[in-house]
């Protein structure tokens, strides 16, 4: 279960850096998390036409990647 729903997606979306690298160090919030909220906004004002371009599939693979980074390393695994 994610740790913060689709309500929560305008909040998410408002964080400060500072909030979301806290939220991240802290293991309460994941990239691609903050992404779909971002994404999810963006959707909201989709009628804008703010974007000329939206790389959904980039923006959650990179987010996927840093997710993968941030994974502590098992020393079993070493």
């Amino acid at each position: 279960m994610k740790m913060f729903e689709s309500a929560a997606a305008h909040a998410l979306s408002d964080l400060t850096i500072a909030e979301a690298m806290t939220a991240f160090r802290d293991g309460v919030l994941s990239s691609t998390e903050l992404v779909e909220a971002c994404l999810e906004r963006c959707d909201d004002g989709r009628e804008l036409n703010v974007y000329v371009t939206l790389d959904r599939a980039g923006a959650l693979a990179a987010a996927g990647a840093a997710d993968a980074a941030r994974r502590p390393v098992s020393r079993s695994s070493r």
